[in-house]
């Protein structure tokens, strides 16, 4: 499926970011691939939007470059976008989308009646990376979960407070 303007547009963007935040931090492409396990090329791809990465590059370069998830968070409004993009029939079928993802995660669960399981899921995501930024920059502030997760996903066990670590 070929890329929408806007789709090919923010995801170039997107790359002028990651290149601007890379070099804020003094790092080279090189540098950063290492930190990212990623190659030096994949990186370079990326930064002119000839490579379309997935979210977990998009998040180890926002905890290498420690960006507090802005790269991430973009990457999930183009993602959001393109999704709800592929989910409009092609002929007359119905109007796009007029309106993005919701803002915040409450908007994301509240007057779910009626939904779709696709879109209630679509909700919940959202909902998961608004927790999954606050876990990084809780972490980055030095404060860790003391939660395990099992293989499903669920806390396996977790204990009421968050302990600051010294480093």
């Amino acid at each position: 499926m070929r890329d929408t303007d806007d789709t090919r547009t923010a995801r170039r963007a997107l790359g002028r970011r990651l290149a601007e935040l890379r070099r804020a931090a003094g790092q080279t492409q090189h540098s950063l691939a290492r930190l990212v396990q990623y190659g030096r090329s994949s990186v370079a791809n990326t930064e002119t939007g000839r490579q379309h990465p997935e979210r977990p590059f998009w998040a180890r370069c926002d905890e290498a470059l420690r960006t507090g998830g802005v790269l991430t968070a973009e990457y999930d409004r183009i993602a959001y976008r393109e999704h709800r993009h592929r989910a409009v029939p092609a002929r007359g079928g119905g109007a796009a989308p007029t309106s993005g993802p919701p803002a915040t995660w409450r908007e994301a669960v509240d007057d779910t009646e009626g939904c779709s399981p696709a879109a209630l899921v679509d909700r919940l995501c959202l909902l998961r990376h608004d927790v999954d930024r606050a876990i990084v920059a809780l972490t980055w502030l030095g404060y860790h979960p003391t939660a395990t997760i099992n293989h499903s996903g669920s806390p396996a066990e977790m204990n009421e407070d968050w302990s600051a670590t010294s480093s």
